[in-house]
C-alpha cells in the first residue's frame, strides 16, 4: 500500500504573495527526500536525532528501522491515493464533499524538480 507521508497545504493567496518561501520549503523537502532515498543508513540517524529534540526521547534504533521498512520515499505526486484519502475524509464528516478538482497544484515541486534534476 502506497500513501503520502507529506502533504504541502497552503492557500492561494499564500502560494502567491509568499510563494519563494514555500518555494524553499518544497526545495528542503526534495532534498531531503532525496537523501533518504540515496542514504537511509545515514538518513535514520539524522530523522531519530530530529524526533528526539522534539519529543524529548529518541526512538530505539530497531523501532525506528522496522516503520521506515514500511516506507518508501517519493516525489511524485499520487492522486489516486489522495482522492482516496479525501473519499474517507468525507465519509467520516471531515469534508463535505471528496471532490479535488483544482486543489492540487504541483506547480512548485515541478520547478524544484526541473532546476535541479538530479534523482
Amino acid at each position: 500500500r502506497r500513501f503520502h507521508t507529506t502533504v504541502l497545504v497552503t492557500t492561494r493567496k499564500a502560494l502567491e504573495q509568499q510563494r519563494g518561501a514555500l518555494k524553499q520549503l518544497v526545495r528542503a523537502h526534495v532534498a531531503l527526500t532525496r537523501q533518504w532515498q540515496q542514504h537511509p543508513e545515514a538518513f535514520l540517524p539524522r530523522v531519530n536525532a530530529a524526533f528526539g529534540k522534539l519529543a524529548g526521547k529518541q526512538l530505539p534504533p530497531a523501532v525506528l528501522a522496522e516503520a521506515f521498512s514500511r516506507l518508501e520515499p517519493a516525489l511524485q505526486v499520487m492522486p489516486e491515493q489522495l482522492q482516496q484519502a479525501a473519499d474517507h475524509a468525507r465519509q467520516l464528516g471531515f469534508l463535505p464533499e471528496a471532490n479535488l478538482e483544482g486543489l492540487v497544484d504541483t506547480t512548485l515541486l515541478n520547478e524544484v524538480l526541473r532546476e535541479d534534476p538530479t534523482p
